[in-house]
C-alpha cells in the first residue's frame, strides 16, 4: 500500500469513528431524555390521578423518587452537553 493509501485509509477510518462516537452520544442523548420524560409522566400521574396510587401507600416517597430520577437525567444530560462542547 503506498503512502496516500494508508492516509487515505486512515481518514476513512477517522470518519467512521467518529460518526460511530456521535451515534452513540445520541444514543445517550436519547436516553437521558427519555429518563426525564418517564420520571415527568409518573409525577404526572402520581399528581392528577388516582388509579395510578393504589399500590403506593407512601405517595410522597414514590414522588420522591421519581424527583430524584429526573434530577438524575437532567443532571445526566448536562454533562453529556458539556462533554460534547469539549470535544
Amino acid at each position: 500500500m503506498t503512502s496516500k493509501e494508508l492516509k487515505q485509509l486512515e481518514k476513512i477510518i477517522n470518519r467512521t469513528s467518529e460518526n460511530e462516537g456521535n451515534a452513540l452520544l445520541g444514543a445517550l442523548h436519547s436516553r437521558y431524555l427519555a429518563e426525564a420524560e418517564a420520571a415527568r409522566a409518573n409525577l404526572k400521574v402520581y399528581m392528577v390521578s388516582s388509579v395510578g396510587i393504589g399500590e403506593h401507600p407512601d405517595i410522597v416517597g414514590s414522588m420522591d423518587l421519581e424527583i430524584q430520577k429526573l434530577a438524575a437525567a437532567e443532571e445526566k444530560l448536562a454533562t453529556l452537553n458539556k462533554f460534547k462542547k469539549e470535544q
